[in-house]
């Protein structure tokens, strides 16, 4: 059950394989297979704690970040993008890690980005924020995790 979880490969030749990733759609942004591997590794119960965690952080991140950028905190802007990009990425949460990806480059590069990149940095992320916490709400998956 595992194995899924924890991408083991197997060995061909010399060159390690992964085992193949059934397409999500480029549109969606959640990776559905991922978080199917985190459900059969956790269960249900521990699964929807865990996205009910994410969504929370999806509310609350994107409000610390406006905040720590209005106060000049370009490092607390900076930590508040990375943990939110990190917590994305682990649950499968793709838009908002490949967003925050993004802002943290323009806050992190302190030279050749300007406030218009700053400005649209931000409303990616907004935009991102905006479609996971929708795709998690219609998700049959997530909705069956969430409300059981």
């Amino acid at each position: 059950m595992t194995e899924r979880f924890f991408f083991r490969t197997a060995s061909v030749g010399t060159l390690p394989v992964s085992p193949a990733r059934p397409p999500a759609g480029p549109d969606w942004p959640i990776d559905r297979w991922q978080l199917g591997s985190i459900r059969e590794a956790l269960g249900d119960e521990r699964t929807a704690g865990l996205l009910a965690l994410f969504a929370g952080e999806l509310r609350t991140r994107g409000a610390a970040i406006r905040t720590a950028i209005g106060r000049s905190d370009l490092a607390g802007a900076w930590a508040e993008v990375d943990s939110l990009g990190g917590a994305a990425l682990n649950v499968g949460g793709r838009a908002v890690g490949e967003a925050a990806a993004r802002l943290r480059t323009v806050l992190g590069a302190g030279r050749g980005y300007g406030a218009t990149d700053l400005h649209e940095a931000l409303r990616g992320l907004d935009r991102a924020i905006a479609a996971t916490l929708s795709a998690l709400r219609a998700d049959p998956q997530v909705r069956a995790l969430t409300s059981a």
